[in-house]
């Protein structure tokens, strides 16, 4: 069983990496196109409300699709370490560290391994768009907060800060307790508010065994993270800071340069005035850990081409013929008459109600990307039924599979006061 199930894994590790780029969905960025809000919003929002440094973690370790992938296996076939023991076995594999940092964190591993199209989508995103990806993390905060549903508590502090010599603030949540990190739980289709965009809907998945509750928010285990939050957002930067002292101590060496553009020199920084606070640096993507993942915005692509390599990537080059056959294929998509829709010429979609013909060719290159994401998901399905089947802990996470389908120097960071309420557990 055990082979049979390995040889599943790795099969679907090859339809992920021959996967043409343009089916991946929301993220199906051609040179130079851009995201909409919606859609970055709609990316966003499962991560949104997350402390500050774990979005950051996310963030960069969704660039890494496969990497997270095989870490997510790994926890759950060695669910029993714990601690010293858990640090020095996780040092020893060979992902990216913002993906080892998450393997504290069993629960965000699980949900980014079940919902694998979004994990990739939403590192594209940020890849192509880091600045607009926070953003939406900003403008979905200012929603969750407007409805009462943001607030300080025994687990998290939340402020409102404001940017030297700006008007613009942003809303900040850190830990109430600066080694001890807990994962909200929330619905996204209740928390932000009436949703504004039918087209596109929230992804969703809650944690195997999760009960709603009256609270919107929930809060599981404390997980005391140590050294392994290096990251933070700069907000107003657009990009992610390493915490020095973390990463070095969580990794063992320092922070490695960005890495060289294809015609040589460094790779980008953010503009002047826009730096990391003292004793930081700028996270730089390692397209190393990458694979043969290929990458759907042609800039990036060519950003990260390898160093040596002539003429265009093999991702760009699978751009460039996707692009060459775009005006035919973008023709026979979608077009579908209302004697072929369900009764009463209205199509239902999760999340959305219905919407009329009319609707839906205002709608329609939306609707496209929605329709994309579906036929995605399908290549997708045999590594997350191994993911989600393994184990009876996972067997119970057939709900948020189902919800999938249906809607296609000590460590720390900057000490907060804390807050009033429950305090959950602490697992160490």
């Amino acid at each position: 069983m055990e082979r049979f199930s390995r040889h599943i894994f790795a099969a679907a590790l090859l339809a992920l990496l021959l996967l043409p780029p343009g089916e991946s969905g929301a993220a199906d960025q051609a040179a130079g196109s851009q995201l909409s809000a919606a859609q970055l919003e709609q990316l966003a929002a499962p991560v949104a409300l997350y402390p500050d440094a774990l979005v950051s973690q996310v963030l960069m370790a969704a660039t890494y699709p496969l990497e997270v992938v095989s870490a997510a296996r790994w926890a759950e076939d060695n669910a029993k370490l714990q601690g010293d023991a858990l640090d020095a076995a996780v040092q020893k594999q060979p992902w990216d560290p913002s993906v080892k940092s998450l393997v504290k964190f069993p629960q965000v591993l699980r949900m980014m391994n079940d919902k694998l199209d979004w994990m990739e989508q939403l590192g594209n995103a940020f890849l192509a768009q880091p600045k607009d990806v926070m953003d939406a993390v900003q403008r979905l905060r200012a929603k969750a907060e407007a409805q009462g549903n943001l607030t300080s508590n025994a687990q998290q502090t939340v402020t409102t800060q404001a940017a030297s010599g700006s008007s613009s603030k942003v809303i900040v949540i850190q830990p109430a307790q600066p080694d001890v990190i807990y994962v909200p739980t929330y619905n996204p289709t209740v928390v932000y508010g009436a949703w504004p965009y039918p087209a596109n809907p929230p992804y969703a998945w809650y944690p195997p065994g999760y009960v709603a509750g009256t609270a919107l928010l929930s809060f599981g285990v404390g997980v005391a993270v140590g050294y392994s939050m290096w990251g933070y957002p700069d907000w107003h930067g657009g990009h992610v800071d390493i915490n020095v002292n973390n990463y070095t101590h969580f990794t063992g060496g320092p922070p490695p340069p960005p890495p060289p553009r294809p015609s040589g020199g460094p790779g980008p920084r953010p503009p002047a005035g826009q730096g990391p606070r003292p004793g930081g640096d700028v996270w730089s993507h390692n397209p190393d850990h990458r694979g043969n993942v290929p990458y759907t915005n042609a800039k990036v692509a060519e950003q990260f081409r390898r160093p040596g390599q002539s003429g265009p990537s093999p991702a760009q080059q699978r751009i460039n013929a996707r692009e060459a056959f775009r005006g035919r294929s973008d023709a026979a998509i979608g077009r579908q008459s209302p004697g072929k829709l369900p009764s009463g010429g209205h199509i239902s979609r999760p999340g959305g109600g219905e919407h009329s013909p009319g609707q839906l060719r205002q709608n329609a290159p939306e609707r496209r990307q929605i329709e994309r994401t579906t036929q995605r998901g399908s290549v997708f399905q045999g590594l997350q039924n191994h993911g989600a089947g393994s184990r009876g802990e996972w067997q119970r996470g057939t709900q948020s599979r189902q919800i999938m389908r249906a809607h296609p120097d000590g460590g720390g960071f900057h000490p907060p006061a804390g807050g009033g309420g429950l305090r959950g557990r602490l697992h160490r």
